[in-house]
């Protein structure tokens, strides 16, 4: 039987970047580095011959929360709430660049290996295959997505503001001098659990916007009735205009559910790039013990629910959304400039149970 304890990624096994650490009821055991090491040795090419047999191979294919508390964040609805392009089939992510190093993030592939985890069922359904969308097509797949038409974070959205240009997802935010804030967002219409989420996104670089994507379970659809009785877990990666410079900018995570502490990151992390330069990867793996934030593929940030208030354990929807407010992020931008987020493509990766 296969347990996440003992098992390597197969993306580990092939770039050789094994940690001792996957041993861990190896390590609990000894003190002793040499047969730790030697322990490794033995066991990795074992592993690395045993992913395909448990199904672990390449599978085709601060702040208050973000929850769109959005001003009704669009009662009736699902939720309340320039350049490269990717989605090279089969590759993997990130093949070069680093948070530390600034260096353009590589191509996804609609591959990627299934992580392995076992925990309980919950008594929604939730997605629990592979989703890629490289925004390739003339068009938004509505089938995956649902645009937002409503209003949230004191601005307005808009069909006409989330729009594919040149293979990316275009989010434009406007502060107009006659109608305020025109504002834009996105969000899956599946909802998901445990696996892997990334995106390599573009921030916008105009003055006094927020440039996110976060997960939130706005609506129990275990439950008929109000669509807004979901537990308001929420897992944010934002980008706040404001902390961007030629060669730096910052990065906030945040960790929210109703009722209960936040935690988030004060003070921000630097990310060694401005993220309105050049795309990077974004993202975060969120299992049963825990969540990890990283860019182009390096862990930044990491939170483990027994030293935290916050469980993640309720299905959420995936959203992208771009906005600006006052005090925190700053805005509004200049009126007339069309302000640009943009999304080159966007894949979770499911983490599967495991009998």
């Amino acid at each position: 039987m296969c347990h996440e304890r003992t098992l390597v990624s197969t993306r580990e096994c092939l770039s050789g970047n094994l940690l001792l650490l996957r041993f861990r009821d190896v390590g609990e055991r000894t003190q002793n580095p040499e047969v730790m090491a030697t322990v490794a040795h033995l066991l990795v090419p074992m592993v690395c011959l045993l992913l395909a047999a448990c199904g672990n191979e390449a599978n085709g294919g601060g702040s208050a929360g973000n929850t769109g508390a959005a001003d009704g964040g669009g009662a009736g609805e699902t939720e309340a709430t320039d350049d490269t392009d990717g989605g090279a089939t089969g590759g993997t992510t990130g093949s070069g660049g680093s948070a530390a190093g600034g260096g353009n993030a590589g191509s996804a592939g609609t591959g990627g290996a299934t992580t392995q985890c076992s925990y309980p069922e919950p008594a929604e359904e939730y997605a629990a295959e592979p989703f890629f969308d490289d925004f390739d097509g003339s068009a938004i797949d509505e089938t995956r997505w649902q645009i937002a038409t409503w209003s949230e974070h004191g601005g307005q959205t808009g069909r006409e503001r989330t729009t594919i240009e040149e293979g990316n997802l275009k989010l434009v935010l406007i502060n107009d001098a006659s109608q305020g804030v025109l504002s834009s967002a996105i969000q899956t219409r599946d909802e998901f659990l445990y696996g892997r989420w990334e995106a390599r996104l573009r921030a916008s670089s105009c003055d006094g916007v927020l440039n996110s994507m976060y997960t939130i379970d706005w609506d129990d659809t275990s439950q008929s009735g109000a669509d807004d009785d979901g537990t308001k877990q929420e897992i944010d990666i934002e980008l706040l205009s404001k902390s961007f410079a030629s060669t730096d900018g910052r990065i906030h995570y945040a960790l929210h559910a109703a009722g209960l502490d936040s935690t988030d990151t004060n003070p921000d992390l630097l990310l060694g790039f401005d993220p309105s330069v050049d795309f990077h990867v974004y993202g975060y793996e969120i299992t049963p013990e825990g969540i990890d934030w990283f860019v182009d593929d390096q862990i930044l940030w990491s939170i483990r629910y027994d030293e935290n208030p916050i469980t993640i354990d309720a299905p959420y929807m995936l959203k992208l959304n771009f906005w600006t407010g006052g005090e925190w992020v700053l805005g509004p931008p200049p009126a007339g400039v069309e302000c640009v987020y943009l999304i080159d493509w966007v894949r979770f990766t499911p983490c599967l149970n495991v009998p």
